[in-house]
């Protein structure tokens, strides 16, 4: 029997309830437990099933998902141990995350796989209240709720959330648990791999900090409630049937500078998860295959780490196809079906931005369930974003006319960012050391030169002149 799926304690407690069923004591086997030369575990894997043959037992194994190697390939020690299975008289139960390549090992034996599926979100509900209440701790169930809407955590992710929020509470009796403490520790304990793929965004922003136009908020705003009752969607109300699973994938399209990765971590920050950036550089490979490999590393990671997927410049990996003219175009468009097989298949939740939205392959357009509009700013909300960037502690000079910078200069707010920034380290260095408008034209003019635009007196006006000086 192989038993595989996600959460390692239902794979155990369903070996013990065949066991039962079919009235047998159950041996365990920990193959980390022994030396990994390949003859000390055949010899440990043969006294085992020796030992079941005599007490006519059940034997479960266990720790083969640890001899997995770098490309996720079962190491050839194990493979060949398992081979002596052939010989086995009684039922074996193997324990493993994935079957595949078990199953081409015993391919010649009788072999039955189950998939062990992992807690849905009743389950758990049910499994915090009881992980809770076992630790002398309560939590309402609405707050029960959120947390297992929003950490698709196994049974001993939960266990181990609920003793990190008992040591926060020691010697306090019967506390009530907020949502907030509990969605803290099941990030905690969440998987933490997808950090070797992918980069964890910081989450300072809030819904304050973003300057947008009311519908865009509106629309941002909608999504964080999609994300949470996905599961009542999906699930309880069925519609996972026809869109076929619980992910939701959603596009922020608009120039760059417009907010679109601040808008991302600030639904990240109000929804209690981190969100990981992909760095395409590191994704995309000029190699056969080895595209689709760190695609698979990738999800595989995501799909554990109740994260948020972020992918920047996103139409440099999911752009056109386009038509075969020789092997690269073909290899291309096998690494594009590739990856809309994936983003179809994983049950989180993706953000793509893009400054070319119209460069993104149709068949991935299809598949989105949100498409959010990032507009450049007008001259109200750029006006807005020159104060918001000053506002951050920096002593601001009287002369500094925000309404002529924001009606001369249409800029995004990543400009506007970048001149404020580089106009404060010129103040610093200034004997006034406070922001002058002499510091922030000069900023401008050196960020409109890195855009290749020639500063000119219609746009700089009477500030033109402080050019000349600089």
């Amino acid at each position: 029997w192989i038993l595989h799926g996600r959460d390692e304690s239902l794979r155990r407690n369903a070996a013990a309830l065949l066991c039962r069923t079919l009235d047998l004591d159950l041996l365990t086997l920990d193959l980390t437990a022994l030396p990994r030369r390949q003859e000390d575990l055949a010899a440990g894997l043969n006294d085992a099933l020796l030992r079941q043959r005599i007490i006519d037992a059940g034997l479960q194994l266990v720790g083969i998902d640890k001899f997995h190697d770098g490309e996720g390939r079962l190491a050839p020690e194990v493979l060949a141990t398992l081979r002596v299975l052939r010989q086995a008289r009684r039922p074996v139960f193997i324990d493993c995350e994935t079957s595949g390549p078990i199953v081409e090992v015993l391919r010649d034996t009788h072999v039955i796989s189950i998939r062990v599926p992992e807690l849905d979100r009743e389950g758990r509900t049910v499994a915090w209240h009881r992980a809770l209440a076992t630790r002398r701790m309560t939590a309402s169930p609405e707050a029960a709720e959120v947390v297992a809407d929003g950490f698709a955590l196994t049974a001993d992710q939960i266990r181990r959330a609920a003793q990190a929020v008992a040591d926060e509470h020691a010697g306090q009796d019967a506390a009530e648990v907020s949502a907030a403490q509990l969605a803290a520790a099941a990030r905690a304990c969440s998987d933490q791999s997808i950090a070797r793929v992918a980069q964890r965004l910081d989450l300072p922003f809030e819904w304050n900090d973003l300057v947008l136009p009311p519908v865009t908020i509106r629309r941002l705003r909608d999504i964080v409630h999609a994300i949470r009752d996905r599961h009542m969607v999906f699930g309880e109300w069925g519609f996972s049937r026809r869109t076929g699973g619980f992910g939701l994938r959603i596009l922020f399209a608009g120039p760059s500078g417009t907010g679109k990765t601040m808008a991302a971590a600030t639904i990240a920050r109000e929804l209690g998860v981190d969100i990981y950036r992909i760095d395409i550089s590191q994704t995309v490979s000029k190699y056969i295959g080895e595209t689709e490999k760190n695609l698979d590393k990738i999800f595989h990671a995501a799909t554990y780490s109740n994260a948020i997927l972020f992918f920047d410049e996103a139409d440099a990996l999911f752009g056109k196809r386009s038509d075969v003219k020789d092997a690269h175009d073909r290899y291309s468009n096998i690494e594009t079906a590739y990856l809309l097989q994936k983003i179809e298949e994983y049950q989180g939740v993706v953000f793509l931005a893009s400054n070319l939205s119209r460069n993104i392959d149709s068949a991935f357009s299809r598949r989105l369930n949100f498409v959010v509009d990032f507009p450049l700013p007008d001259k109200q909300d750029r006006e807005r974003l020159w104060r918001l960037m000053l506002a951050s502690g920096a002593p601001v000079a009287a002369d500094v006319d925000f309404a002529f910078l924001a009606t001369q200069f249409t800029l995004t707010g990543g400009d506007i960012r970048n001149v404020t920034l580089d106009a404060a380290f010129l103040a610093a260095q200034s004997s006034e050391r406070s922001v002058t408008m002499k510091n922030l034209i000069v900023a401008l003019g050196r960020q409109l030169a890195k855009q290749g635009r020639a500063p000119s007196s219609a746009e700089f006006k009477h500030h033109h002149e402080l050019l000349i000086e600089e």
